[in-house]
């Protein structure tokens, strides 16, 4: 049975699994949703199920590993699979989940159907876009996280929480979030790069980003931020690449702009900027890129 790829909803019928020559069953990218039907877990003829990214739920049995004839061939990614999962399933065919809570063993934090150690855990990538559920503030337990990169539509808001992570050098959040970018950001002192492009995030842009000098990279361009640019920017003397494009900003851009020597590239375009140009950006001898249009 190969049905992937359509706009399927629904439960999926028990009957399917009394085919006696079922072999394959395919039904990845629908709409899909309901537990999995008890012969599913328990056939001993299926060599390989592709279910991914609907909206299935339920347990998984824990005796899986006995009863089902290759369970390194099923993908169950994308769904909301949130409880134990047997050891034989393949980790990379699970992972992630839309689960806002993943129950774990001690010393581990649950984060979108998956269980990550504390203590080891040093980097997190999910390219995605299944994902939708939002960031869970248990994320804040990973306190050895340097790097956290989210390509994803999870929705809504950045938690607070973020802030823990004082080890992050890098922070990618390229999902669906709304909301304000947190103050707690500030707490990221050793962040050299804070990517938040292409989200719905609306309010200030905080000031306390001034005070992340160590960053070197700033992109919060193709939101829906306001207000005015932060004079504050003057103290990442670090900061080559800066993007801000595509908001409802105002004001006027702030001279101290002119101090940041290192920068490179500077786009505020698209925003609803006014006044003069100051003369203190000619001063940036490392300037090559600058785009100021469309205000």
């Amino acid at each position: 049975i190969y049905l992937s790829n359509n706009n399927l909803v629904g439960e999926i019928p028990s009957e399917i699994f009394t085919l006696g020559n079922l072999t394959n069953i395919h039904l990845s990218n629908n709409q899909l949703n309901g537990e999995m039907p008890l012969d599913f877990w328990s056939s001993s003829i299926i060599n390989s199920a592709n279910l991914s990214y609907n909206e299935l739920s339920g347990q998984i049995p824990l005796d899986l590993c006995t009863t089902f004839s290759n369970p390194e061939n099923i993908f169950l990614k994308g769904n909301q699979f949130c409880s134990e999962y047997p050891s034989c399933l393949n980790e990379n065919n699970m992972f992630p989940q839309n689960c806002e809570t993943t129950i774990c063993n001690d010393g581990y934090v649950g984060l979108w159907g998956g269980c990550f150690e504390i203590e080891t855990t040093t980097e997190i990538q999910i390219y995605d876009n299944g994902l939708n559920a939002p960031i869970p503030s248990e994320i804040g337990s990973l306190v050895n996280l340097n790097s956290l990169s989210l390509y994803t539509e999870t929705t809504g808001f950045i938690p607070t929480e973020i802030g823990y992570l004082i080890n992050l050098n890098s922070l990618i959040l390229n999902c669906n979030l709304s909301g304000v970018i947190p103050t707690q950001i500030g707490s990221l002192v050793n962040l050299n790069r804070l990517d938040l492009y292409e989200n719905q995030l609306s309010g200030n842009i905080p000031n306390v980003i001034g005070e992340l000098v160590g960053l070197d990279y700033l992109a919060l361009n193709d939101n829906q931020l306001n207000g005015e640019l932060p004079s504050e920017f003057d103290n990442l003397l670090n900061l080559e690449y800066l993007d801000l494009s595509n908001n409802f900003l105002t004001g006027s851009i702030p001279p101290e702009f002119g101090g940041i020597d290192s920068l490179k590239t500077l786009f505020l375009q698209q925003n609803e900027l006014t006044g003069e140009i100051p003369n203190e950006l000619s001063s940036i001898e490392s300037l090559f890129s600058l785009n100021l249009s469309n205000n």
